[in-house]
């Protein structure tokens, strides 16, 4: 039984990774509805004329750096990710090892508790708070807003091995959506450019090391998504349209807790 539950779980994770397309069959040139390139040869540009990416680093609208070596930047300049510490845009932390903080510099999580920003448990051991005090048997789902626009997301359960974190929306402007998937000690990078006609997109994803690695044309497909982390291993997922979020999340993290 354990032998079948790995190879789905390897299957879930494989297809996870999997290209959607291969990025040398995508459209060697594009353009933007105000004659603005969108793509020549594998370079990415906003609609305003600024470099997406240029070998494998990656920028904001702005010109600022997004992605330098590992290194992630806000579009203020601030750091993101340095080294395996995440950074709130006004340069609080947000996550040092295994600790998470609100904005405020409240625990947001330590160990296996979570609390609210203003100090209150939200969970302790295996009960779960509201925000008034009063305990539940729900899960919570809580948010703490990283920069302009973009927050993590964190799904908690009572057990501390039923606690997901995913991080939404990075970026915007210029006709070009990022957000960023962990993977590993790392992000891979998505980005989805508008070309400002109806209906016509592009989604590209570059890995941790800032390489195109695949591209689609038309509107993503992704519904949801969201990070596992169990003792044995911890899986970034994708939920495609016509499966309920809420279900996968549940029969994947059983399969992992029974490994």
């Amino acid at each position: 039984m354990k032998l079948q539950l790995i190879s789905s779980l390897f299957l879930v994770v494989s297809l996870f990774h999997a290209p959607i397309v291969e990025a040398s069959q995508c459209p060697s040139q594009l353009q933007y509805s105000n004659g603005q390139t969108l793509k020549s040869g594998n370079r990415f540009y906003y609609n305003n004329g600024q470099t997406v990416s240029m070998g494998s680093s990656l920028y904001h609208a702005n010109g600022q750096s997004l992605k330098s070596g590992s290194t992630f930047y806000h579009s203020n300049g601030q750091y993101f990710k340095s080294g395996s510490s995440l950074y709130y845009a006004n340069g609080q932390y947000l996550r040092v090892g295994s600790s998470w903080y609100y904005e405020n510099g409240q625990y947001l999580r330590s160990g296996s508790t979570f609390y609210y920003s203003n100090g209150q448990y939200l969970r302790s051991g295996t009960t779960l708070y509201r925000n008034d005090g009063s305990r539940t048997e729900f899960p919570i789902t809580i948010r703490t807003d990283i920069g302009p626009g973009n927050f993590y997301s964190f799904y908690i359960e009572r057990s501390a091995d039923r606690t997901t974190a995913h991080l939404d929306r990075f970026s915007q402007g210029d006709g070009v959506t990022v957000a960023l998937v962990e993977s590993g000690d790392g992000f891979n990078t998505v980005m989805t450019f508008n070309t400002g006609y109806a209906g016509e997109s592009l989604t590209a994803q570059f890995d941790a090391s800032g390489n195109l690695v695949s591209c689609r044309l038309g509107i993503p497909e992704q519904t949801d998504r969201f990070r596992l982390d169990s003792a044995p291993a911890s899986i970034d997922v994708i939920v495609k349209p016509g499966y309920d979020p809420a279900s996968v999340r549940r029969v994947l993290q059983d399969a992992l807790d029974s490994l």
